[in-house]
């Protein structure tokens, strides 16, 4: 089995499985998670260090992609279990939320969440029920940073609506490349396999310096989600 902390998605959840055993206090957590590559590499992660740190994953649900209904897998969802951790996205994110919201587990246990969850991509559309979820990622349009208040604003002009991981990953991968491509400029076919000292830069999350051509993977950042204003 690979490693899940040299895998992305693993890498951004790792830091999470502690946070959810050492500082909210959890003992055991029942998975709920889209059954697929991202879905497994994400739910490694945290499981590892979740466990590590004396806590237990008591059960998985793995969901297929074709789901339109979770309420069958809701009502599965283990009495003793201290929190439920959800992967999910998109469209999943929308069904989910308003049929946790229906089943009454909101009131009975907390949902803390994989970052794509609540990402900008799909929190605009989401309603009271799922304020108080306690996610983790890597990027949040509500960074307060100097890089990121630009980057929030140069992107909201040009798109009409909020950055979201993706537009940031996406954004840092295309400049860190463009850097290092004017840094190394016509001797790229001879250049060492090393970061140009000139092609160092601040992304919207940290300055960009890394000793290799592959950019390293930025921290995970923890946030509670709230309902958007928009």
């Amino acid at each position: 089995m690979a490693d899940p902390h040299r895998l992305l998605g693993g890498r951004q959840h790792a830091p999470f499985g502690e946070y959810a055993a050492k500082t909210l206090g959890y003992k055991k957590v029942a998975v709920v998670s889209l059954d697929y590559a991202f879905g497994w590499e994400i739910v490694g992660g945290f499981q590892q260090t979740f466990e590590d740190n004396g806590g237990q994953i008591v059960q998985k649900l793995w969901i297929p992609l074709n789901v339109q209904d979770y309420a069958p897998y809701l009502s599965q969802i283990r009495k003793d279990a201290d929190a439920v951790f959800v992967l999910a996205l998109g469209r999943w994110t929308l069904l989910f939320a308003k049929q946790w919201a229906a089943s009454g587990l909101k009131d009975k246990m907390p949902l803390i969440a994989g970052g794509t969850y609540t990402d900008e991509h799909v929190l605009p559309e989401l309603g009271d029920e799922s304020i108080g979820v306690i996610s983790a990622h890597h990027y949040s349009a509500a960074l307060d940073t100097p890089a990121n208040r630009r980057f929030r604003a140069a992107f909201e002009k040009k798109y009409n609506r909020l950055p979201s991981f993706y537009s940031e990953n996406c954004y840092t991968g295309a400049r860190a490349v463009s850097e290092a491509a004017k840094a190394v400029g016509d001797g790229w076919r001879t250049a060492p396999r090393s970061w140009p000292p000139s092609a160092r830069w601040r992304s919207p999350t940290r300055r960009v310096a890394p000793s290799r051509w592959i950019p390293t993977a930025i921290p995970p950042r923890t946030s509670t989600s709230e309902k958007s204003s928009g």
